[in-house]
């Protein structure tokens, strides 16, 4: 059987009473993570692991941070699946573990208001003095091809998870608002 893990939800960094504090929001609930939990799910984020090799990972940067933790690494997995930041995939074929990962996975698109993206446009070019050329390479629309375009409008539409969006394009669906 092969496994692989992800990590789900958004990270913040909050300022409290005693100083700033990150949080992991996932389904609208707030976790503050032990440091632990923390090199864990963010070992996990915006990428896909097995178990070994996200172990070889967690161990490596425990070590580095000089933060050895009282529990083992199975411990701090099994707790965060259980409060649902990290999930997980299986299948006898890699092929399979991958599509029983993504297809309980959301599809959730971006946007951001225009005046965010100017703030961070100036803030590039004029503060951090990010030559013009390459600021404008950032914030430039990718070029989106029409079964792209079609996808991230059906995400718009309506929260659905990876597998009912592949039923939706091979059914050749355009609108699921009703």
């Amino acid at each position: 059987m092969v496994t692989f893990y992800t990590a789900v939800g958004r990270y913040e960094l909050r300022n409290g009473s005693s100083g700033q504090y990150p949080i992991v929001i996932s389904k609208r609930k707030e976790y503050i993570l032990s440091i632990q939990e923390m090199i864990l799910w963010s070992s996990l984020m915006w990428n896909i692991h097995t178990g070994s090799e996200l172990c070889k990972i967690f161990y490596q940067k425990e070590y580095d941070a000089h933060v050895l933790g009282d529990a083992e690494f199975e411990d701090y997995l099994i707790r965060l699946e259980r409060r649902g930041l990290i999930v997980s995939g299986c299948g006898y074929t890699a092929v399979e573990a991958l599509y029983m990962l993504v297809s309980k996975l959301y599809v959730i698109p971006l946007s951001e208001s225009l005046l965010t993206k100017l703030g961070a446009f100036l803030h590039l070019t004029f503060r951090r003095k990010v030559p013009f050329s390459v600021t404008r390479e950032i914030f430039s629309l990718p070029k989106l091809n029409p079964d792209e375009k079609r996808l991230l409008s059906l995400a718009r539409q309506a929260n659905l998870t990876t597998e009912e969006l592949i039923r939706c394009v091979d059914n050749r669906a355009k609108d699921i608002s009703t």
